[in-house]
């Protein structure tokens, strides 16, 4: 069809809606299937005309068709003062085509009007976020109907006279059948892309995956480029705060929208624009120069800590970093709470102040209420971390001083860019005193392997070749071995296993070894002659037949199955 000739009749003939004949003032810009015309009502009023055109060179395409009609039918169902809306609909009829048309308000501006540059001018930033937070309502309120955009970027919001923000272009979104009879179903093979604001599941082509988390991506680029001027996909795009420091309490806010995962974001867009509102006020504060009085005092910071609301937990973090010493004593208190989340906004409070009275407050958040190690403990595991922080002569200190069980993995964290000798002689001690909390997979050795390998290496093999280390146990060591000696090992393991119960996970442990394919082919072939001498071997043929197909591709020579053949004939008889 040719776009220049059907423009220039319905300049020439207008468009006729709702009983008026609507002039075209101009056209506004062209996309893949479709024109927005500057139109104007018999009584003078301006509006817009969606007209659906395809590409130059292509027929009209029923699909494409059918989501230009969708989009007419949502912006036409949902009112919501955020979402654009269509004032009337119909079709254009010239020469033998039937062309759709909705007709809607006009809007002076869209966002991209606003991504121009980026400043420190706190009117401008406190503009840009009272739009995106209205438009951020629009997508919302789009995801609570069942819909999910799919193409959002600053073009599609469109900006009215008055500042008022409308989500458009709803042209790819996905409708749910529960909203609307009608719809297009997306093909694997699409790929609804929008140059720098797709999410990864769109990126990659996966188009049967994205759903309204993918618009909540979309969103959190949207943020970025208001605030910094530059789409945060381009290669060495700085964290927020390094553009501006008042910016801080959003980095971890945008780092969960845009997670390459969908599942890492937000599982609802509501939980990210309540965490948007929290951080745009105190970042407008800091702008402004005026923080809230409850900003700078330890009621406020007690206030915050208390909250059920992490991204309130967050602030308060923050707020006690710059009370300081000032705020010990009310986090001191903290570490007693009854609540876990509340402990540990405390003590990783106190882990950034790092002040050393503070110490036996963290050290006493290491005690978890349980003496068993398979109990999962996260104030343990923060106050470890928060000790982390300490300069490496208190961490030693605190470690010496160990009066209960704590887990290997707090004891690393603890002793992290400590000299090897001190660390390994620190680990020996708190297991000589029955300190350390192993689970029935563990054992010290492997901690003070991940410590010193070539220090732990002779116990390691003669208690590997004594038989003293257990298949949960070998599983668990050789993850830390160097690729050298996890070959040794994995010779040792294979030579004394006899329990077809661990044969798995010796496959598995192989296979995840940082060796040679020729070495890995040569421990298959091995394990391979063991499962099938082992007694159990009628248990075994699953695996048996995943260790050949793997020593088959690293190269080995894949074993005459006449042994098999064997077996099958004596069970069948």
């Amino acid at each position: 069809m040719d776009r220049d000739r059907v423009i220039k009749q319905v300049k020439t003939n207008g468009i006729r809606s709702g009983g008026q004949l609507l002039t075209v003032i101009k056209p506004l810009g062209e996309g893949g299937n479709g024109a927005a015309l500057l139109c104007k009502s018999e009584d003078g009023k301006e509006c817009v005309v969606k007209l659906y055109l395809p590409p130059e060179k292509r027929e009209l395409d029923e699909r494409a068709i059918a989501r230009f009609e969708s989009e007419i039918k949502l912006t036409t169902t949902i009112r919501h003062p955020n979402v654009v809306k269509s004032l009337d609909s119909g079709r254009l009829q010239i020469g033998a085509y039937s062309l759709p048309f909705y007709v809607m308000p006009r809007a002076t501006k869209t966002l991209r009007d606003f991504t121009d540059s980026h400043g420190n001018d706190p009117a401008k930033i406190e503009q840009r976020m009272r739009i995106f937070l209205r438009a951020a309502l629009g997508v919302a309120c789009l995801h609570s109907n069942g819909v999910f955009h799919r193409n959002l970027k600053p073009e599609n919001i469109l900006i009215s006279r008055d500042g008022t923000p409308w989500v458009a272009d709803l042209g790819i979104a996905h409708v749910n059948p529960e909203f609307a009879s009608g719809g297009v179903k997306t093909m694997e093979s699409e790929r609804l892309l929008n140059r720098d604001y797709y999410a990864p599941e769109q990126r990659f082509g996966r188009a049967t995956e994205v759903d309204h988390r993918a618009d909540i991506c979309a969103l959190g680029y949207i943020l970025y480029e208001l605030l910094a001027g530059f789409p945060p996909v381009r290669n060495g795009s700085p964290a927020l705060s390094k553009i501006n420091e008042a910016f801080a309490p959003l980095d971890a806010i945008f780092n969960r929208m845009t997670a390459h995962e969908p599942p890492d974001r937000f599982a609802v867009l509501e939980d990210a624009i309540e965490e948007l509102s929290i951080a745009f006020g105190w970042i407008l504060a800091t702008t402004k120069g005026v923080r809230p009085m409850e900003s700078a005092n330890v009621p406020a910071m007690v206030k915050l800590l208390k909250s059920s609301n992490e991204a309130h937990r967050q602030r308060g973090i923050i707020l006690a970093m710059q009370l300081r010493e000032e705020a010990l004593d009310a986090l001191h208190q903290l570490t007693g709470h009854t609540r876990r989340d509340i402990r540990n906004s405390a003590v990783t409070a106190l882990g950034e102040i790092a002040h050393p009275s503070s110490l036996p407050f963290v050290a006493g958040c290491l005690y978890g209420g349980s003496g068993r190690a398979s109990t999962f403990r996260p104030s343990a595991d923060t106050a470890a971390a928060a000790i982390a922080r300490y300069p490496a002569d208190l961490r030693l200190q605190v470690c010496g001083q160990i009066s209960q069980p704590i887990r290997p993995h707090q004891v690393q964290e603890m002793l992290k860019d400590i000299p090897k000798d001190v660390a390994y002689a620190t680990v020996q001690k708190l297991h000589s005193a029955e300190l350390l909390l192993l689970d029935w997979s563990e054992i010290p050795l492997t901690v003070l392997a991940a410590i010193d390998e070539e220090r732990a290496w002779p116990d390691i093999a003669k208690q590997m070749s004594d038989g003293k280390i257990g298949g949960f146990q070998a599983r668990q060591l050789v993850s830390v071995l160097s690729p050298p000696h996890q070959r040794e090992f994995l010779d040792a393991w294979i030579e004394r296993e006899r329990d077809g119960w661990f044969f798995d996970y010796l496959f598995k442990a192989i296979l995840g070894a940082d060796i040679a394919p020729k070495e890995r082919a040569q421990l298959l072939t091995r394990l391979r002659f063991k499962v099938e001498d082992a007694a159990a071997f009628k248990n075994q043929w699953e695996l048996l037949a995943s260790i050949r197909d793997a020593e088959s591709r690293q190269g080995g020579i894949a074993p005459q199955p006449d042994k098999i053949f064997a077996h099958l004939l004596e069970e069948g008889s």
